[in-house]
């Protein structure tokens, strides 16, 4: 099965706004709740107007399948952690996979895969991701595509 990412669009919000309200993603990207939830919502919105982070839709086959983002999150090593790594160094990312017929095909694995030839790409160097250590589907995926353990929900993989 191919997979391909493609950048989400206006259009695209329905769709996103359905997966987002699944019982099993709501669970995980929405763990504080609401606030959360439009925090998502008001982010993939604003897909191409910040140039530190990109939202695209998941297609398997030319079906619209997920979502996945990655976030150039250098600034928050520099404020939060006090260790100076600039632009284009560490990405946040997060997938989901919307249809419930693809879960469970190792189709996760391979979104990890391509959004790391996306920010090999643009130059960086580390991705970071949260999971949390109940949603063990994701952790496994984060495993196996070579991120180890970081902090306490944190995983990372240097690129």
């Amino acid at each position: 099965m191919e997979i391909t990412l493609q950048p989400l669009t206006a259009e695209d919000m329905p769709l996103f706004t359905a997966w987002l309200n699944t019982d099993y993603i709501y669970k995980w990207f929405c763990e504080t709740g609401e606030e959360e939830r439009a925090d998502w919502i008001a982010g993939a919105k604003a897909n191409g107007t910040d140039d530190k982070q990109a939202h695209f839709i998941v297609c398997c086959g030319g079906e619209k399948i997920g979502y996945c983002f990655y976030m150039d999150i250098g600034d928050y090593y520099e404020e939060d952690l006090g260790i100076e790594v600039g632009r284009n160094f560490a990405y946040e990312i997060a997938y989901f996979i919307g249809e419930k017929r693809f879960l469970q095909k190792g189709l996760g694995k391979i979104i990890i895969q391509k959004l790391e030839e996306k920010i090999v790409e643009i130059g960086g160097r580390e991705m970071l991701a949260d999971a949390n250590e109940e949603n063990y589907p994701s952790v496994k995926v984060l495993l196996d595509n070579g991120f180890v353990k970081w902090g306490e929900e944190g995983f990372v993989k240097r690129i």
